[in-house]
């Protein structure tokens, strides 16, 4: 009986890690990851989105904001006509940040 139940245990971790392997959240949920570079355009005024290449892009306090050696920035430290790569979710024609990479010059 306790070897039956120690069986049982191991699959049921087994699958629990395989679900977690497998398609990522975004998938899931109908969702797809666009990654595009551009210039911000605009900043809203509280800084809820971004335009880059005239698509609104939403931000969130999960988008993440680094530089190109991985340093993390601040939502302060996006500026007009800053050069940016930028990794976002989209879904129903609606666009939200995952990760925005500001670059130091064009290459």
């Amino acid at each position: 009986m306790k070897f039956q139940r120690v069986i049982t245990m191991s699959i049921t971790i087994l699958v629990l890690i395989l679900l977690n392997l497998t398609p990522s959240e975004a998938q899931i949920r109908g969702e797809q990851v666009y990654t595009f570079s551009g210039i911000i355009e605009n900043i809203s005024t509280g800084s809820e989105f971004i335009i880059v290449n005239e698509i609104r892009i939403s931000l969130s306090s999960r988008t993440k904001i680094m530089d190109e050696k991985g340093n993390t920035l601040a939502l302060n430290d996006l500026k007009l006509r800053t050069p940016i790569t930028i990794e976002a979710l989209t879904n129903k024609n609606k666009f939200l940040a995952k990760t925005i990479v500001v670059k130091s010059k064009w290459k």
